[in-house]
């Protein structure tokens, strides 16, 4: 019987530890991940963009005194925690807005994954967040490949291209896509007509 009684203790013990080990690290989580102010941009021109998070907490006088911040090159990698772009480490910190890419340097086109944990007020790590994304876009001179559309024959009267400026076709619809176009000098423009 006092077998049976410290087997009942010790499960309940390990119950008890189990369940308030999860309260705490559940209690706090980042979320609404932004990067440059935007939710999974593309067309990052920013070589060391600001990324931000919000906490979310159900405890009243709940806070962040830590973070960390994994980045990675491919969702299987940021999937298994490993930060192949940077891995912020633990930082003792309750800053949750314009944290700078501290990274490997990236490159254009390159697609970025990122996730971040928090610590609370007791020191108890929260669950990792939902993972977002940036893309980086054109950031030298010389990654603009675009082929230009104008009526080329210079011995004909020229033609304003009355179809617009539009990107290369695709084979696919989420192949990331660029316009370029030349209006001859500097202007100012006051709008923008996109017609997907």
């Amino acid at each position: 019987a006092m077998r049976s009684s410290k087997f009942v203790n010790s499960f309940l013990a390990v119950v008890f530890l189990a369940s308030s080990a999860r309260v705490l690290a559940e209690d706090l989580v980042a979320e609404n991940l932004r990067c440059e102010y935007c939710v999974n941009p593309v067309g990052m021109d920013v070589v060391q963009p600001r990324l931000s998070w919000t906490l979310a907490s159900e405890q009243r006088g709940q806070k962040q005194t830590a973070y960390q911040i994994l980045v990675a090159a491919s969702s299987e990698s940021l999937a298994q925690n490993r930060g192949d772009l940077w891995d912020s480490g633990k930082v003792n910190s309750d800053q949750t807005i314009h944290v700078e890419y501290a990274g490997k340097p990236l490159a254009s086109r390159m697609q970025c994954f990122w996730k971040v944990q928090v610590w609370d007020k007791a020191g108890q790590p929260s669950p990792w967040s939902q993972p977002a994304t940036w893309t980086m876009g054109l950031l030298k001179a010389s990654d603009w490949d675009a082929k230009w559309i104008a009526y080329g024959d210079p011995s004909q009267p020229a033609v304003t291209p009355h179809n617009g400026y539009h990107s290369e076709l695709a084979a696919s619809a989420d192949l990331v896509k660029w316009v370029a176009g030349d209006l001859g000098e500097e202007r100012k423009i006051d709008a923008v007509r996109l017609y997907p």
